[in-house]
Order: structure tokens, then C-alpha cells, then sequence
């Protein structure tokens, strides 16, 4: 009965995950191009600056805002295929998707691995082979790291069972 429980938990962490992960690549990309911007302009008022004495160009680098207008910044709508819904600024968007998600994430992990020990996080690897027989020899010649003891296996893992992303 538990394990139906959790199995039915698992099946939103990687929805979560998914989601987390998307915000990270629209922030990266939000980032990369009001950089690109930034330094589009920093370059275009350096040049006018030649003829100028030298003046604190360095300390304009870390001011953004200052060479990126809020009309120029990054941003997406929410609604079905960004077509529709709500335009947001999409680097506070993605850097608030990415703190809601991994609160979530967390608090799923924390109801999930509570105080159940049959269920706590493990160390644990994938290792395919192309028959069965292959697999049950490679499991018959390590049992454990060290002599005359034994560690639990299981060969023939559901497929229900992977989160295979």
C-alpha cells in the first residue's frame, strides 16, 4: 500500500524538476542576451568617450540597467505558447520560478523521505546490459565491497519504477 503512495508522489518530482529546469534555461538565455546588450552599448558610449578624458567606464560595466533600457530587457508571455496571457520581465519571472520550484521539490522530498527509513535517499546506479544472462552473471560476481557479507539487488526493475528523464 505504501509503495502505490509513493509512487504516486514520485510521479510529480520530475514534473517540478522539468518545470525547474526550463525556468534555468530561460533565465540563462534572458542573461546572456541582455549581456550581449549591455556590452553592445558599453562599447557604443566607450567610443564616444575616446575623445573624452578617461572616466569611470570601468564602474558603468556593473550597472546593467543603466545601458539596457526596461523596454529592451528579455520578456515572455505566460499563456499558451507564449502567444497569449501576461508579458513578464523574464529574468525575475524565471528567478522566481526556480525559488517556487525548488521550495517545492524540497518539500515534496522532505514528505516523501521523512521519517520513513525504507525510503530514504540512497546512492544507486543504472547499469544496462544487452541480456539477462549478462546481468545475472555480473550480480553473481559482486555481492558486497567487503568479504562475507552481502548487499541488496534488484535485477529486473519495472519500468513503471525509473524516472527515466
Amino acid at each position: 500500500m505504501t509503495e502505490a503512495i509513493v509512487r504516486s508522489d514520485l510521479k510529480e518530482l520530475p514534473d517540478l524538476y522539468d518545470r525547474r529546469l526550463k525556468a534555468c534555461k530561460k533565465l540563462e538565455s534572458a542573461e546572456t542576451k541582455i549581456l550581449k546588450l549591455a556590452t553592445k552599448a558599453i562599447a557604443k558610449s566607450e567610443k564616444k568617450k575616446k575623445d573624452m578624458p578617461a572616466s569611470d567606464a570601468e564602474s558603468d560595466r556593473g550597472e546593467i540597467a543603466r545601458f539596457v533600457p526596461t523596454k529592451k530587457r528579455p520578456s515572455h508571455k505566460l499563456g499558451f505558447l507564449g502567444l497569449f496571457g501576461k508579458k513578464v520581465d523574464t529574468i525575475e519571472w524565471a528567478r522566481e520560478e526556480i525559488a517556487d520550484t525548488t521550495k517545492q521539490i524540497d518539500h515534496e522530498r522532505e514528505i516523501l523521505h521523512g521519517d520513513n527509513k525504507e525510503y530514504a535517499p540512497q546512492s544507486a546506479a543504472f547499469i544496462q546490459f544487452h541480456t539477462q544472462m549478462a546481468a545475472h552473471m555480473f550480480s553473481q560476481s559482486l555481492a558486497h565491497h567487503a568479504p562475507l557479507r552481502m548487499s541488496a539487488r534488484y535485477l529486473e526493475v519495472d519500468q513503471e519504477d525509473v524516472i527515466w528523464e
